[in-house]
């Protein structure tokens, strides 16, 4: 995991999580600003709505499995 401290475009401390590959089109500099933005369609938010929301819930509504040992 890469840490790195760019907060030279907000004054508030906050984290960003990206998953990065070596062959993503960025790679190595950062993410932001390096290409055009593109908007998400209607479809890609449909879509990861509805995978967030399953993924928060869990299995049968329960987000979090907890067994004791």
């Amino acid at each position: 995991m890469n840490v790195a401290a760019i907060g030279n475009l907000v004054p508030q401390l906050h984290v960003h999580h990206v998953v990065r590959y070596s062959n993503d089109a960025a790679w190595p500099q950062p993410v932001w600003g390096k290409h055009q933005a593109m908007p998400y369609t209607p479809e890609n938010l449909t879509f990861m709505r509805e995978t967030l929301m399953l993924a928060f819930r869990g299995r049968d509504g329960i987000p979090f499995e907890w067994t004791l040992a």
